[in-house]
């Protein structure tokens, strides 16, 4: 088993961290790049729907949908004029991040649609509660 040291102290040597979170209920057809970023983000749609662009491919997602913009890759998502999305992300930094999250599936297909009875958007869930 490996050890891990998860901390949010920009100063350490880390290999894993939340370094952001948050939640937004999007205005009609608010947009987000095109941009590439410098570290890992996953968003989770609560509700509404919109699109993801990555790898030149377009995803058309919605409530339930998760999605992941991985560093140095050029995205661009845009909520739906008539049912715009409101959303939670989480965005982790650090030296294991990639390993870390190369091993799930979203890596490589960098759209999930979670079942209700996943454990995963309750995490999202806490970014919204504590707005």
């Amino acid at each position: 088993m490996q050890n891990y040291i998860f901390s949010n102290d920009f100063y350490k040597n880390i290999d894993l961290m939340v370094y952001t979170s948050g939640h937004e209920k999007c205005e009609p057809s608010h947009s987000y790049g095109p941009v590439v970023r410098t570290s890992y983000m996953f968003h989770y749609i609560h509700s509404g729907k919109g699109i993801y662009k990555c790898r030149d491919k377009t995803w058309h997602l919605k409530a339930g949908d998760m999605f992941l913009m991985i560093p140095q890759e050029r995205i661009y998502y845009e909520a739906d004029q008539d049912d715009p999305w409101e959303y939670s992300w989480i965005g982790l930094k650090g030296l294991k991040a990639e390993e870390t999250i190369g091993r799930s599936t979203i890596f490589e297909d960098l759209v999930v649609h979670l079942p209700e009875t996943s454990r995963i958007p309750r995490s999202f869930l806490a970014c919204r509660l504590e707005e």
